[in-house]
């Protein structure tokens, strides 16, 4: 129980245990529809939330699994820096992947929401240091009830307090299971409701993180997004659009994101700027690690990046924003192969590719995953502590003999169908410590 904690208030404050506290039990999972007839009439989507066999036990309870498809038939991938690039056949280029818009808004994880704040903040442990967000000068911002405010004028800014609250590739999911190294995510969005209290406001949020700065502005009439390359000036990006000034005591939902090598500014639910960039996954690992051009990509391989920085700017009038949010992407991160027992043996040749200790399949510069005509790549969205593609090793001989010897992928004919929804949410026990029979039906929904 000391292990547990409220991931909205920090890492550092473990549940104490209580005298008759219940002891946390895992409940079963969720219920889920399938569509088996769309497959043989059509080829999966990437980003596809897809049931197949389990190549590496194709029998028993752990014969089907659910992850996400990253990596379609005759594509070479290398998941660099959290995100997905791939490369046909015959190409020498790769390109970075970006998520539809339905994809992109669900798979969004929060790391902090100001809406969730101690209900007694004075019997909170000393450990608990307040909130993630701090406000300069001293004095100038104040949280009042959810909100955080400031009456001045004169420029004043919040800055994310990382010893507060990384912002990290931490899971809840993965809270029991003794992870104990977490890779910084720069991917991220930022959300609040912004009410200024007079007109005039200008807003610059800023987000540094692997070698560029990025500046989310609105004020002056205009709603501006700019890139800033820090190794090569001339591949920043600008631009600007007109937009009404922020009325008075007037609520402007606002979003700000950064994901997959792009930067927007959503008003009330609607993109209104963006600009887009094409690192390619050797220029994007190199400007994580802040290294030259001249640098080993091998020698980069597991090294941890430097943690973004936020600091939001605000001048000209006074301010209140509401449910002020952190949320970030997904991200596949780098990972070896852990030893398992009853892994299978290698495939002629591949002992190395899928021994213990060996770069998890995709992420490394001499480890890229090669799909033929036939093959697929899952990776799973509770990436630091999925058993997915990245990890799978040496397919069962069964389905080595039958189907395909090629471990970590996922063979057409494993296929059985693509996730539709979800109909029987986990059930939540009547009593205390019971089983789970009533379904959360608050949880019934579509997998996208």
């Amino acid at each position: 129980l000391g292990r547990l904690f409220d991931p909205m208030l920090g890492r550092h404050l473990p549940m104490p245990p209580r005298p008759g506290a219940p002891t946390p039990r895992p409940r079963g999972g969720d219920r889920v529809l399938i569509v088996k007839t769309l497959y043989p009439l059509r080829d999966p989507d990437r980003w596809d939330v897809v049931v197949f066999v389990n190549p590496t036990a194709p029998h028993g309870a752990s014969r089907n699994y659910i992850k996400r498809l990253v990596g379609l038939p005759g594509e070479t991938l290398w998941l660099a820096d959290g995100d997905v690039f791939t490369r046909k056949s015959g190409e020498v280029r790769f390109t970075i992947r970006r998520k539809p818009e339905h994809v992109q808004q669900v798979v969004w994880q929060t790391v902090h929401d100001s809406d969730a704040i101690p209900t007694d903040p004075d019997r909170m442990s000393r450990r608990w240091g307040g909130p993630p967000w701090e406000g300069a000068p001293d004095g100038a911002w104040a949280l009042e009830g959810r909100a955080w405010s400031t009456r001045q004028v004169a420029p004043s800014r919040l800055t994310w307090n990382h010893h507060a609250i990384p912002i990290d590739d931490f899971n809840t999911y993965n809270m029991l299971l003794g992870l104990q190294r977490n890779f910084p995510v720069s991917d991220l969005r930022v959300l609040a409701a912004i009410e200024p209290g007079d007109e005039g406001l200008v807003s610059r949020l800023v987000l540094e993180a692997g070698g560029h700065r990025c500046e989310f502005e609105l004020g002056a009439g205009q709603a501006t997004v700019r890139m800033h390359d820090e190794q090569d000036p001339s591949r920043s990006a600008e631009r600007s659009v007109p937009m009404p000034p922020m009325a008075a005591h007037q609520v402007v939902p606002v979003e700000f994101r950064h994901v997959d090598q792009s930067m927007s500014i959503h008003l009330d639910g609607d993109s209104v700027v963006e600009v887009t960039w094409d690192w390619t996954p050797a220029e994007r690992l190199r400007r994580a690690h802040d290294a030259g051009e001249d640098a080993d990509l091998a020698a980069l391989f597991g090294r941890t990046a430097s943690p973004p920085r936020l600091t939001w700017h605000f001048e000209g009038a006074p301010v209140t924003l509401h449910r002020v949010r952190l949320e970030r992407d997904l991200h596949y991160r780098t990972d070896r192969i852990r030893p398992r027992a009853g892994a299978h043996p290698a495939p002629p040749g591949q002992a190395d590719l899928v021994a213990a200790g060996a770069p998890a399949y995709g992420t490394h510069p001499e480890a890229l995953a090669h799909l033929d005509e036939d093959q697929f790549f899952m990776l799973g969205d509770n990436s630091p502590l999925s058993l997915d593609g990245r990890l799978w090793g040496a397919p069962h001989p069964h389905v080595a003999h039958q189907v395909d010897p090629a471990p970590f992928v996922v063979n057409r004919n494993l296929l059985l169908g693509k996730a539709w929804v979800v109909y029987f949410p986990a059930p939540l026990p009547l009593r205390e410590g019971g089983p789970g029979i009533v379904p959360d039906f608050g949880r019934l929904r579509f997998i996208r």
